[in-house]
């Protein structure tokens, strides 16, 4: 496992030969495949929070415009944890109302998704990292 910077999202998986005789990497193939992970937490914040580089979207419409231009044929958005049951959701909500607009902010979410606002890009949900 290596660990590097990634420009559009999470995860990246990477096919090496390595030479029996030497150990060294003889060939790299990027796998079809790109997946971006997030917490239900994070998830709410990044969905209000402004892009510093792609004004006027939000945190999250930016990262769903890198995922989709990235050239990977297979994008999966990875959202871990269910808003009706987490509590932690609404930690630091600091007015009924401000729970109510956060957990609506994510099921409209969802549901761009499912309705394909994001083309290309498929949804998948966990109970939490562990279940991922």
């Amino acid at each position: 496992c290596e660990i590097r910077h990634l420009y559009s999202a999470d995860y990246m998986f990477v096919a090496r030969l390595i030479s029996n005789t030497t150990g060294e990497i003889t060939d790299e193939r990027v796998l079809d495949m790109i997946i971006e992970r997030k917490h239900i937490q994070d998830l709410a914040a990044c969905l209000i929070a402004p892009s510093k580089k792609y004004r006027p979207l939000s945190f999250f419409e930016a990262q769903m415009h890198k995922l989709r231009t990235c050239g990977i044929s297979k994008k999966l958005f990875l959202m871990e944890g269910d808003e009706e049951k987490d509590p932690a959701f609404f930690y630091g909500a600091q007015s009924q109302m401000e729970k109510v607009r956060r957990l609506k902010r994510v099921k409209t979410m969802r549901m761009q998704i499912h309705a394909g606002l994001w083309p290309g890009v498929d949804l998948m949900c966990t109970r939490n990292k562990r279940d991922t």
